[in-house]
């Protein structure tokens, strides 16, 4: 896979981090960490926010559902089932 150069900003501490862990397991350079990182847990990532997304989404339609007016279906169903009747 051919690589391209991306820049990103991080916390010194998980620059820090990135360096510490250069050194531990003997890798060339920081980015090479980053980018193994970023490459095992994107789909992991990915995922997580479909849930989410879904999650968010299901609480959407239930808040609507408590708040909506009946539809008008509803509301003939019950005018005709002979309750209303003078």
């Amino acid at each position: 896979m051919a690589s391209v150069q991306f820049k990103i900003s991080i916390s010194e501490e998980l620059l820090a981090r990135l360096e510490a862990a250069k050194q531990k397991f003997k890798k060339r350079t920081t980015n090479i960490i980053a980018s193994k990182i970023i490459e095992d847990y994107l789909e992991l990532w990915e995922e997580a926010e479909r849930v989410r997304k879904k999650k968010v989404i299901k609480q959407y339609v239930k808040a609507r559902k408590q708040h909506d007016p009946p539809d008008e279906k509803q509301t003939d169903e019950k005018q005709s089932d002979g309750s209303d009747e003078d």
